[in-house]
């Protein structure tokens, strides 16, 4: 017993920060890959550093003593309301996280060894301080390689991929449709549309695949 007690009140060994991207998407990739490092390492304590999002998760997302949540001020559009200025809100992630952030990481006891961040939010690697820091990836290796590769793609001339598969297809996207398809957005083959309702599309029989990149709702609707 004695020995227990000693463990539980024993000084963490690694004291790690994680920064998620304030998305569906991405917060639960990260919320997972968290659990999975304070389930197998109990030694480390786990950081993660959230916007208001900390008010929608649910009391699963913290699954023992060694994770803990931190919040920041919403200093970004409300997720309730971003999808009515989408560009706004990317800015926003980009230029206003930072120093709030920054103040959360400086008040930190004991202090973070290294950060992981989501690796749509570049300024962590200029925040203050010699804190090792490591890019997290939320989607498949598939969608990395195509972001990695995308100047390629376009000087081979590999765009549209959908229209040279010669397959049948809707291609859901906020861009506009005039920049799709070389302005063909409804041609013989498919058509480009804004928005749908993705899963009663899913649910079409007429449905033989589903080419996503990989966010978390995508990915639930899609199982």
């Amino acid at each position: 017993m004695g020995s227990m007690i000693d463990l539980e009140q024993a000084a963490p060994t690694a004291h790690l920060v994680a920064i998620p991207f304030p998305g569906r998407g991405h917060i639960n990739p990260m919320i997972n890959f968290c659990k999975l490092l304070a389930t197998k390492h109990p030694d480390f304590l786990i950081t993660l550093v959230v916007t208001e999002w900390l008010g929608f998760l649910s009391s699963e997302s913290q699954p023992s003593d060694n994770m803990l949540f931190r919040t920041i001020p919403n200093v970004i559009p409300s997720e309730l309301v971003r999808a009515a200025d989408h560009s706004g809100f990317i800015k926003a992630t980009s230029t206003e996280m930072k120093a709030p952030v920054e103040l959360v990481i400086e008040g930190l006891e004991p202090r973070p060894m290294a950060i992981i961040y989501d690796a749509f939010l570049t300024w962590v690697v200029s925040i203050r301080g010699s804190i090792s820091k490591a890019a997290f990836w939320p989607m498949s290796a598939t969608v990395f390689s195509m972001f990695l590769h995308y100047h390629l793609l376009c000087r081979n001339h590999h765009l549209p991929l959908l229209n040279l598969s010669g397959v049948p297809y809707l291609w859901v996207t906020r861009v506009e449709a005039s920049r799709i398809n070389g302005g063909d957005s409804d041609s013989d083959r498919g058509m480009v549309v804004p928005w749908c309702e993705q899963l009663r599309v899913l649910c079409h029989p007429a449905v033989g695949g589903f080419w996503t990149h990989c966010g978390w709702n995508s990915t639930k609707e899609g199982v």
